[in-house]
């Protein structure tokens, strides 16, 4: 047990240890003499053992479960000892090692207590240590908190340069050293150990990060979350266009998924006799606020998907995506929310939510840019409340507006 600093305890008294003494060795021999594996006293021996405790040292500070260390030697051999904390039998052992775990969970914080061992030999001769006073700390865990990866976020493989960080704040000792902070991935350590830690290699796929954070009292407490690690399915054709504007979303990567637009993109609305056509600034602008680092959380997405069906529209090669089983739930962190007295998990509103929807997608070619020949999101036709798309809350057109508008927090 690693002494740790606490408030000044009382002194105590050795009022009443000689009773419990004689008390504790009577129980002791009358044990002894019913037992059938004591050896039998003998040879006339009248000294008694010698007796100490070694550890915890007499004075220190100890919590949670305590291994207290008994050394007692006899030249007739050892029989038995005897540890008591006060009034209360803490064990009792008839073989070494003199090991004993004492559990003080439920003890007053900073409170005394008189740990007390008494030997008994062969012989029946007794002998008790000196008290070893010591105060009990009502420990408290460390918490624990992941700030970055956040719980279901979609990472690009080929961008992990941001490190994971995490919150670590004892109640007793504050800060914790590096080394008392370790991560896992899928149940593997880390090399790195911290509150912050370079971010690892991770193979595509689904993932499970945990932190575990231990104090000096050997207490542990920790904090999980689940990331998805991805590669961008590229621009060479239209699904793979479609795939990386849905990725980017995820990830709440702005700059990919204005990139997947073509110039003269247009959203439009239905159903309706005559759609609403939206400008492509105003779907820019839309897109960059609703995945705002500042406030964007996670955003949870379920389609199905059609393959590319090609469409030559005045001699221009297009091609058509539908969406289908549409399912969108957006998190965000507004301002507001933050700022919580302990600082460790500010809370997110989940209020933006899209359920059996849908939308017809139309792509087209890049002609100029940086990459020629790769497909870009012409049109997106939003289906919402459509005959096979009924949709359930608000429909995606209306979410953009939302956010461009600044009102996706209250």
């Amino acid at each position: 047990m690693i002494p740790f600093p606490a408030r000044r305890c009382p002194r105590v008294s050795r009022n009443g240890a000689v009773c419990r003494f004689i008390s504790i060795s009577s129980m002791i021999l009358t044990f002894l003499a019913c037992s059938p594996t004591s050896r039998p006293a003998g040879g006339g021996d009248a000294s008694p053992p010698e007796v100490r405790i070694v550890r915890p040292v007499a004075g220190s500070t100890v919590a949670d479960s305590v291994a207290v260390e008994v050394e007692a030697q006899d030249g007739g051999g050892i029989a038995s000892v005897a540890l008591l904390a006060g009034d209360a039998m803490i064990g009792l052992r008839f073989q070494p090692p003199w090991i004993f775990w004492w559990n003080t969970e439920g003890l007053p914080d900073s409170s005394l207590h008189a740990l007390e061992a008494i030997a008994t030999d062969f012989s029946g001769n007794a002998a008790q240590a000196p008290l070893c006073p010591v105060c009990v700390r009502a420990n408290g865990p460390p918490g624990v908190s992941i700030i970055w990866p956040r719980d279901r976020a979609w990472i690009d493989l080929d961008r992990t340069g941001v490190p994971w960080r995490c919150r670590v704040q004892d109640p007793d000792e504050g800060s914790l050293p590096a080394e008392r902070i370790r991560w896992f991935v899928d149940g593997a350590g880390l090399d790195h150990s911290g509150e912050e830690i370079a971010a690892p290699l991770l193979s595509p796929g689904r993932h499970h990060v945990r932190v575990e954070a231990t104090d000096g009292w050997g207490v542990s407490r920790r904090a999980e979350c689940m990331l998805t690690a991805f590669r961008y399915p590229g621009w060479s054709g239209p699904e793979e266009a479609v795939g990386s504007f849905l990725c980017a979303l995820q990830a709440g990567d702005s700059a990919v998924a204005l990139g997947t637009l073509a110039a003269d993109f247009r959203a439009c609305l239905a159903p309706g006799p005559i759609p609403e056509v939206q400008n492509h600034a105003l779907q820019c602008a839309g897109l960059a606020a609703l995945l705002d680092p500042a406030i964007f959380r996670t955003l949870e997405l379920a389609v199905r998907r059609s393959p590319g069906e090609s469409i030559l529209w005045n001699g221009r090669e297009l091609a058509k995506v539908e969406l289908r089983e549409l399912s969108i739930t957006l998190a965000v962190e507004c301002p507001s929310r933050k700022g919580f007295a302990n600082g460790m998990n500010p809370q997110a509103q989940s209020p933006f939510c899209i359920s059996n929807s849908g939308a017809r997608l139309i792509l087209c070619r890049n002609q100029t840019g940086d990459a020629p020949g790769a497909w870009r999101i012409l049109t997106w036709w939003d289906l919402h409340g459509a005959t096979w798309s009924p949709g359930g809350g608000i429909s995606w057109t209306e979410l953009v507006r939302l956010a461009a508008a600044g009102r996706l927090c209250p």
